[in-house]
């Protein structure tokens, strides 16, 4: 980049010349000279924009929805443990709601990317063993079973006869007439949805409530939530990894201001002690005050950027109703996948 730079403030000392050298040259010779140096110009633009460019890489990337925070969302008084009581009354209603509790008890879903800056990107879905459009998690939360309200009401009742934490749910102010307008009231999702999404779609990472379509598409309902990771966490990643000697994936103790401002913006917390990283946490909250050494000490001191000796096998970002874990590796033009 630096000498990109340099190239531009002789280039365009070189057209300051030619302009002001006009008599000299004449027009013809001039106009030719002139016209190389645009050519020279535009070579430059375009080495610049490749030097911008992020190579290729694989990624490995972890969604780890926050159920209870999600249900909470919408069946106020919840609290945390309780989500599997929801998921009892929807197993009551439709014996497919099994797959729904499956992808609760999931730790995470895995997703991995390829991406070649010259090629479209594919993407790999670990659970369903094959390549997909988009790293995408979506779920129909509740079923529209019945439109009798007293078929659900029987239900409930049915569920709190036989289960006393199921009861003791039901007791909370306005629980048993918020569950029932979720299983039959369409009109209740207008705002919410009533399938739960969240899309690693172009730029970041969406946790949203989606709704159906006149024509039964998916379109994006209310957003809940937002982590920038291609436009902001992997040029991160990529730059710390330029300025390491090692290769290895080490915790970030802090991000350069304009990112972590960024982050409290939008609510995000890197590795929260409060979510459910257990994989993670002998390494991460073991971390020692000494950091690593073998850091770019001029471009640390020039972004702030200071980086834990501890190496992580994912970073960890954290927004209320999801978190995503981020694994990647970089490959130079000769390299391949």
């Amino acid at each position: 980049m630096k000498s990109i730079t340099i190239l531009k403030v002789l280039l365009f000392a070189c057209i300051v010349i030619v302009i002001s050298s006009i008599e000299v040259f004449g027009w013809p010779l001039s106009i030719v000279l002139l016209f190389l140096l645009f050519m020279v110009g535009r070579s430059i633009e375009k080495e610049e924009k490749e030097s911008k460019k992020l190579p290729s890489y694989r990624l490995e990337l972890l969604i780890e929805p926050h159920w209870y925070d999600i249900f909470e969302r919408v069946l106020p008084g919840l609290e945390k443990g309780e989500e599997f009581l929801v998921i009892m009354l929807l197993r009551a209603t439709n014996k497919d709601y099994d797959k729904l509790e499956l992808a609760m008890a999931k730790y995470c879903h895995t997703f991995v990317i390829f991406y070649h800056k010259n090629t479209i990107a594919q993407v790999w879905n670990a659970e369903k063993r094959t390549f997909v459009e988009y790293a995408e998690l979506m779920l129909e939360m509740f079923p529209f079973s019945w439109k009798e309200e007293d078929k659900v009401s029987k239900t409930i009742d049915d569920l709190s006869t036989h289960d006393e934490e199921f009861k003791k749910l039901i007791s909370k102010q306005n629980m048993k007439e918020n569950l029932i307008k979720l299983f039959c009231n369409h009109d209740y999702f207008d705002k919410e949805g009533d399938y739960f999404r969240i899309q690693a779609g172009f730029s970041r990472v969406v946790g949203n409530f989606a709704t159906i379509g006149p024509i039964q598409d998916i379109v994006d309902g209310e957003k809940l939530a937002s982590i920038p990771l291609y436009d902001v966490i992997i040029p991160f990643l990529y730059e710390v990894n330029k300025h390491t000697s090692s290769r290895a994936m080490q915790g970030v103790k802090t991000f350069p201001k304009n990112i972590q401002d960024r982050f409290i913006k939008q609510n995000i917390t890197y590795f929260d002690k409060n979510k459910q990283h257990e994989i993670e946490y002998n390494s991460v909250w073991d971390f020692s005050d000494s950091l690593l050494e073998y850091l770019d000490k001029k471009w640390a001191k020039k972004t702030g950027v200071e980086l834990y000796s501890n190496e992580v096998t994912h970073h960890w970002f954290s927004t209320k109703y999801f978190s995503i874990g981020v694994q990647v590796e970089f490959y130079n033009e000769e390299d391949k996948f």
